[in-house]
């Protein structure tokens, strides 16, 4: 199932709305932070018929399977899009400073290689911050933060689209952000820290009933230059 590989979006907007300060044009930089997801597909096994005397027993498991960074990295070889596994790693990439935040995408790097995106034009991803609690603790000067910090905590839903099927998620974020300058001299940036993403939601794949648990930890970011 490739709407994993769709997991590019706003999900980065869930720790900046924790500002009251809106953000602002800063200095353009892109950012780079590790991404490591995991979550289960659960659904009802095929049924077996066992007969008793004059009755007949009917019985199914739960199948529950795995996926993460290695069966998203696998994908794209399966789609000829990388040679292998070995040496290559999920990261979120973002412009700093780009008034379209929400511009978040998924890539697999490795060392020496031009990024591959893990989007496809038969997947989309679209999510909402249903509710938000933030602590912050800013220095502004004329309204303007120059430095501090913030955590948050948001309830969140998530809708997947991959070739036809949908997948609706709802669950929490959690994390934080630093206000900083990214490079010498340059303009103080709301900036995300490590942030987690639980949800939980069902779908109907491929004619199945599936049930879907997703978990996405996005690590702190720091400056690329390709």
């Amino acid at each position: 199932m490739k709407f994993i590989s769709s997991l590019h979006s706003t999900f980065l907007v869930v720790a900046l709305l924790a500002s009251p300060v809106a953000l602002r044009a800063v200095d353009t930089v892109t950012l780079q932070a590790p991404v490591t997801i995991t979550g289960t597909f659960t659904f009802t096994g095929p049924e077996t018929q066992k007969a008793v005397g004059n009755s007949t027993t009917y019985q199914a498991k739960m199948i529950t399977l795995k996926f993460g960074n290695v069966e998203m990295l696998s994908s794209l070889v399966d789609d000829n899009e990388i040679p292998s596994i070995q040496g290559w790693s999920i990261v979120a990439r973002w412009t700093a400073g780009d008034s379209n935040i929400d511009d978040y995408q998924l890539y697999a790097v490795k060392a020496g290689v031009a990024p591959v995106p893990l989007d496809t034009t038969d997947n989309s991803v679209g999510i909402t911050t249903e509710t938000l609690a933030a602590g912050y603790n800013e220095i502004r000067t004329n309204g303007i933060p120059i430095s501090g910090s913030g955590t948050i905590q948001s309830g969140i839903t998530m809708s997947l689209t991959d070739s036809g099927d949908t997948i609706n998620l709802a669950g929490v974020a959690t994390g934080s952000y630093s206000i900083k300058a990214l490079i010498k001299n340059g303009t103080p940036a709301y900036v995300p820290n490590t942030i987690k993403m639980t949800l939980l939601g069902g779908a109907t794949l491929s004619g199945t009933e599936t049930v879907v648990n997703l978990t996405m930890t996005i690590g702190a970011p720091k400056i690329v230059t390709n």
